[in-house]
């Protein structure tokens, strides 16, 4: 009997600390816009902007990312042109490089 109470308690405790951690990172998403320069294969190059500590960015897909258009409908990367406004939502971990690397969750295009 207590080795069950024991496995619900961790169970528990796991399931709170997942539910902290993903408020945490909720919380601490970075939203900026931007002007495309270019798009390659799974990758954008932008300009900022809003006053972010950067100027540039190459931006990568997180594995979920979504890419919505200005009606909020899901589109593809190659649906980005060079010259559009974006916004882009990452959680805000920056490789320190010019231009800096980021990996988005969600990019929207803004109305042209």
């Amino acid at each position: 009997m207590k080795k069950k109470w024991l496995i619900w308690g961790c169970l528990v405790v796991i399931a709170v600390a997942v539910f902290i951690w993903s408020d945490y990172i909720q919380r601490n998403k970075v939203v900026f816009t931007a002007r495309v320069e270019g798009v390659y294969e799974g990758s954008l190059m932008v300009t900022t902007t809003d006053e972010t500590g950067f100027d540039r960015a190459s931006v990568s897909l997180a594995d979920s990312a979504r890419i919505l258009n200005a009606a909020g409908t899901k589109v593809a990367l190659f649906d980005i042109k060079a010259g559009d406004s974006v916004e882009i939502t990452f959680n805000g971990y920056v490789l320190e490089s010019y231009p800096v690397q980021i990996r988005a969750d969600k990019i929207r295009i803004m109305a042209k």
